[in-house]
């Protein structure tokens, strides 16, 4: 079975997707690997596994927060990439972002398949603030990558592999009341 790698590019499915107009998913391809898969080290899980530190900036109610709070979500999607947990993103994401339940079941399927990725998914490559929008809702056109990159197996083994894609469309972030939440992606390319 090869990896479901729908992470953070589909829109919301509903009228207050990050951006009317970029409402088509994206996946990443994922080729599967022959069982004579050449064999990686995984590194062991450690004490600096554990999630990064949330920068003082991504608490606040401004756009600069939105933003920070936006990358520090990449930041923990790429951390439960390589030191996969189930249920983490929830405390991060709006409860109807489609693209966080995507990067969900992704982490579940690492999980369940003794796996992890073998280096970063996800890197942002720019942002920039775009007006209107939903109530609390603040959004970036922005430029993503997901970066080449093989699931890796607790034995050693690569297990599936993902290609370079590069993204175009939208970020955005929700304003809870106290504290920011993944609202959606967006991507312009199909």
């Amino acid at each position: 079975m090869a990896l479901a790698a729908v992470i953070v590019v589909s829109g919301c499915g509903d009228a207050d997707e990050p951006d009317g107009s970029a409402t088509s998913t994206a996946t990443t391809s994922v080729t599967e690997t022959s069982t004579e898969s050449p064999t990686t080290e995984m590194p062991e899980p450690t004490e600096t596994s554990a999630l990064p530190p949330l920068p003082d900036e991504a608490t606040e109610n401004t756009p600069e927060g939105a933003e920070a709070f936006i990358r520090y979500y990449f930041d923990v999607v790429n951390r439960l990439h390589r030191d996969p947990a189930v249920g983490v993103l929830a405390d991060l994401a709006d409860a109807d972002c489609q693209s966080c339940a995507n990067a969900e079941d992704t982490i579940s399927y690492l999980v369940t398949n003794d796996a992890a990725l073998d280096a970063d998914l996800i890197e942002v490559q720019s942002m920039s603030r775009l007006g209107g929008g939903a109530p609390d809702v603040t959004r970036f056109t922005a430029e993503w990558v997901y970066l080449e990159n093989q699931a890796v197996a607790s034995d050693g083994q690569v297990v599936d592999t993902i290609p370079r894609q590069e993204f175009s469309g939208i970020l955005a972030a929700k304003w809870t009341g106290d504290s920011w939440v993944f609202y959606d992606a967006a991507s312009d390319d199909t």
